[in-house]
């Protein structure tokens, strides 16, 4: 089960968090996936399976999700471009190689207030994003895109429950 792996690696944590909205229950770390490399690729691999119900050029990895979404795409031999959150226009925030007009998979940790702001810098520069995948949903949505989780807040809420009971 991914989520109890998250859970055992300290990668997602239950308590009280505070951050600049206010008190949390649940704190995401995903960005240290790549330090665990059995738990990256069985997170990437169910991202695979579920991306092969999807029809896509390119794929799009969030800057924290660099390592997730080149794994992705080598597991599916897909090109894979990426988020540079430096750039200072849309074509330098998209790096890599591609052609517009073509359909892409966005693959992200969470769903953050940052996600819709690269969607639209993808459009800008020719990249059609179709589908928003995402280990887990986040505080946030973007409207018109569709976003699959691998895991869902209820089950978030189920586990953390059985783990701090």
């Amino acid at each position: 089960m991914i989520l109890q792996s998250l859970y055992k690696a300290g990668l997602i944590q239950f308590g009280n968090f505070e951050d600049v909205q206010g008190i949390k229950t649940v704190k995401y770390s995903l960005e240290y996936l790549p330090s665990y490399p059995q738990l990256l690729l069985e997170i990437a691999t169910a991202i695979k399976v579920d991306a092969e119900n999807y029809q896509y050029d390119y794929i799009l990895a969030k800057s924290g999700s660099i390592s997730l979404g080149t794994l992705v795409g080598y597991l599916l031999q897909y090109p894979v471009v990426f988020e540079n959150i430096t750039g200072s226009t849309p074509a330098n925030r998209i790096i890599g190689s591609y052609d517009t007009g073509h359909p892409t998979i966005l693959i992200t940790n969470t769903v953050d207030e940052y996600l819709e702001q690269l969607v639209s810098d993808a459009d800008k520069v020719g990249l059609e994003v179709e589908q928003i995948i995402s280990i887990v949903g986040g505080d946030m949505s973007v409207p018109s895109y569709p976003i699959r989780t691998l895991i869902s807040e209820a089950e978030i809420d189920v586990f953390s429950q059985s783990v701090l009971s």
